[in-house]
């Protein structure tokens, strides 16, 4: 049998996960405070007025052993099957800025992320913990320190894969007397 030429996607997926991640951080500090993913290559950080935050994905687990569903068509076999996974993500909220407001924020944050203010926002993740901001201050490079509270935000999301499913519709075989052997 000939392997499958389709790649097969998750749904939803991390990028997915950050998005509403996005959502949250920027519904708390404002669309002006720009919310970025992390390690990106070559890309310098945002220069706004005040700071920026920075989500990057550190960990992933899986929380469950999959789930597997089938459903039906006009025909008796199984027409498609879906696997759903249970993942839990850690994704480290890097809250940059001047003046104080970065601990500012990330309080904010680490609060309302524990809140049911969070479920609301989430679209294709639920808000599982934070743990508590602590400063990590960065060295830029200009010798300059630069105010960084650092924050795991950890979330659940349920990605759902649909494999391809294969059906003989001939086969071909022949007799063997087994006392004879």
């Amino acid at each position: 049998m000939a392997a499958p030429t389709t790649t097969l996607v998750a749904s939803p997926n991390v990028q997915n996960v950050l998005d509403d991640m996005r959502v949250f951080v920027q519904s708390i500090l404002g669309t002006g405070v720009p919310c970025i993913k992390g390690i990106v290559n070559r890309v310098p950080a945002p220069i706004p007025q005040g700071g920026f935050v920075v989500l990057t994905p550190i960990y992933q687990e899986r929380l469950e052993f999959n789930t597997d569903t089938f459903s039906t068509a006009e025909t008796p076999w199984p027409a498609n099957q879906y696997v759903q996974l249970s993942m839990r993500i850690d994704v480290q909220c890097d809250v940059y800025g001047s003046a104080g407001w970065a601990g500012t924020w990330a309080a904010m944050i680490v609060a309302l992320w524990r809140d049911e203010f969070a479920c609301n926002l989430m679209v294709n993740s639920q808000p599982l913990y934070a743990d508590e901001a602590r400063m990590i201050p960065l060295l830029d490079s200009e010798q300059q320190y630069e105010e960084r509270w650092a924050i795991t935000l950890t979330a659940q999301f349920n990605p759902v894969i649909q494999p391809p499913l294969y059906f003989a519709q001939t086969t071909d075989f022949d007799m063997v007397d087994v006392e004879n052997l």
